[in-house]
């Protein structure tokens, strides 16, 4: 886990370049003071579409929403509508847009038809570690990406990068232990370009949600599950899985977003609340994360009898290679958008990670 979870970057480095516009990790760990100068009091809908339990809740979405009402003294509270129970996976950006709930989620790759710049989050093999991920986000925030937001009606609080994915094979397909094994494997993406990775790797991406999966893999739909191994556990994919096999080909995000009109008539000191808390959970899912693939993930495999499969260094490094033409294809639909703001974002990642 040292490559997920390393940090390859000094702290003081990181608060300078996450600065004042974003707010995230910087203002959450800074010790400023929490002071609640609004008498006001808010109560705002909630929505997000994994089932309430999840790791992702308890780590991230929902702890957000706590924090945020710890930190404001009470003056902030959430109604949470998990599990789809307000609105759809796939139409949680345009519930927060259009005001049917103040906050909530936006998935990146849902999204990746209208909101595209995000999607540079996919890149395959851009992944290095948590530190140096959020970093290159913060980068591209300042460099414009929260104001391509501002465009399309809603403000984002609190990033997230999630779990690296992986592939989650049925017993009927078998392994994957070289890049070959995935021709023709009919794989669960959710969208954007990381279904343009898979293609490049030979697979056929399938874009259904999440909470279809496991009807899925059981009716033979699907072959291959690529998510967050977490997030499998959230909906019992281990139940439908046979082999494991781990590239950690790719990542995305899912940011916790409020309506831009709520955002913009609240008091400064809430928006600063609302920042300060997402410092806070991007730091307790990292932390979680070790504690969940310790605790939970690792030994529920186990019980499964699901088989993790070793990819050998030479294996993963010719997946990568055939994923390079996504970098190329990415930037020749992104770079010039939103007056080169695409540009300024690819020069960032491939400063920090390279590319294939």
């Amino acid at each position: 886990m040292e490559k997920i979870f390393g940090k390859e970057i000094k702290r003081r480095d990181f608060f300078k370049a996450a600065g004042i516009g974003i707010g995230v990790l910087g203002a959450a760990t800074m010790g400023f003071p929490n002071i609640v100068r609004s008498a006001e009091k808010w109560r705002f809908k909630f929505a997000t579409f994994e089932p309430a339990n999840s790791f992702l809740h308890n780590a991230f979405w929902h702890y957000w929403c706590d924090k945020v009402t710890e930190l404001s003294k009470g003056a902030v509270a959430f109604d949470k509508y998990p599990g789809q129970t307000l609105v759809k996976a796939q139409e949680c950006y345009e519930a927060v847009r259009d005001g049917i709930t103040e906050t909530g989620i936006i998935s990146i790759p849902y999204e990746a038809g209208t909101i595209s710049l995000p999607t540079i989050k996919e890149l395959p093999f851009s992944f290095k570690n948590y530190g140096t991920h959020y970093l290159m986000w913060r980068k591209c925030m300042d460099a414009g990406l929260q104001d391509y937001y501002h465009s399309f009606g809603v403000h984002v609080v609190a990033d997230q990068t999630l779990p690296i994915y992986s592939f989650w094979t049925s017993k009927k397909w078998g392994p994957i232990r070289r890049l070959e094994d995935l021709k023709g494997c009919k794989i669960r993406s959710p969208g954007g370009y990381m279904s343009e990775a898979c293609k490049a790797m030979g697979a056929v991406p399938v874009n259904i949600p999440s909470p279809e999966a496991y009807t899925a893999m059981e009716r033979g739909t699907l072959d291959c599950l690529t998510m967050p191994e977490p997030s499998n556990f959230a909906f019992r994919l281990q139940e439908v899985t046979g082999y494991i096999c781990r590239p950690y080909y790719a990542t995305t995000g899912v940011p916790i977003i409020v309506n831009l009109k709520v955002w913009n008539s609240l008091p400064k000191d809430i928006q600063y609340i609302m920042l300060q808390a997402g410092g806070y959970a991007e730091d307790n899912q990292v932390k979680e994360e070790l504690i969940f693939n310790e605790k939970v993930l690792e030994p529920t495999i186990k019980k499964a009898g699901i088989e993790v499969v070793p990819l050998p260094e030479k294996e993963k490094e010719r997946m990568r290679k055939a994923c390079a033409p996504v970098w190329d294809k990415w930037l020749a639909e992104n770079g010039e958008k939103f007056g080169g703001l695409g540009n300024r974002m690819f020069d960032i990642v491939v400063q920090h990670v390279g590319r294939p």
